[in-house]
């Protein structure tokens, strides 16, 4: 069962939520229906391992010699990418938001370890303007740059008046995203949310930007909010080609194209 935030809780009295402990195991690691709490999924394996006397490890280490992790990003890696949490632990909070190679470097200090922030810095998806452009919104972290090898006519990073919308739309049949189902889109072309589209590859995207987006790209101001940083990150780095960010008729800038 995917959650947002930590689970087994046991009562709400306000702001005040307790949780059930450790030893009520049906009730801290399993909902009603006993699907386990994605969050607790890590915690119950080591659980298991412990009742076990290291069964699972060994039986896992029996079959094979190494174990490769895909799409790390998934389980908090990327720092850039966090849109959903796999743990909410209080012990290690201080990790949280993607600071994986932190708590490797603080916690595991007994182990032998690589940590290689460079082999995997090309992008196969998108083209090095959106590379650039996605470069921006963490700009104290480490470049990437575009492994791209297919072209398309229309391609780079622009703004959408709103009365341009449905001409572009027509145009280019980008999937439109949006940060959540409250903000409302053309129902003619598909759409998604932004936490939705963690994943998906499209050759052109109209992303419908919240305020915090719009006054960091208009008004200079930081990206405040973690959440929608990284959600904004995801959903520009969806695209092969194109992305285009619908702006008010009004907007003045020249720090993107606009469609025309």
């Amino acid at each position: 069962m995917l959650v947002n935030e930590k689970s087994g809780i046991k009562s709400r009295r306000g702001k005040f939520i307790s949780y059930y402990g450790e030893n009520d195991i049906d009730k801290h690691y399993f909902s009603k229906d006993y699907k386990i709490y994605s969050d607790k999924l890590s915690k119950f394996v080591v659980r298991c391992n412990e009742a076990s006397d290291g069964c699972v490890i060994d039986r896992i280490s029996a079959l094979f010699r190494y174990i490769f992790i895909d799409e790390i990003q998934d389980m908090a890696g990327d720092p850039r990418q966090v849109t959903y949490h796999t743990h909410f632990p209080q012990k290690y909070k201080k990790y949280a938001n993607g600071k994986i190679e932190d708590f490797i470097i603080s916690e595991c200090k007994s182990l032998a370890f690589n940590i290689d922030n460079e082999t995997l810095r090309g992008s196969w998806r998108n083209n090095q303007i959106i590379c650039d452009f996605a470069n921006r919104i963490f700009p104290d972290y480490p470049k990437f740059k575009s492994l791209q090898t297919e072209t398309n006519q229309h391609k780079g990073v622009f703004l959408v008046r709103e009365k341009d919308i449905t001409m572009y739309l027509e145009e280019y049949k980008p999937i439109q995203l949006r940060y959540s189902r409250a903000k409302n889109v053309n129902l003619n072309y598909k759409s998604k949310n932004f936490g939705e589209s963690k994943g998906g590859t499209f050759n052109h995207v109209l992303i419908y930007p919240t305020a915090k987006i719009e006054n960091w790209l208009f008004n200079n101001e930081e990206l405040d909010n973690f959440e929608i940083k990284c959600k904004f990150y995801v959903v520009v780095t969806r695209a092969r080609h194109s992305v285009a960010i619908v702006c008010k008729n009004n907007v003045k800038t020249d720090i993107l194209p606009f469609y025309k």
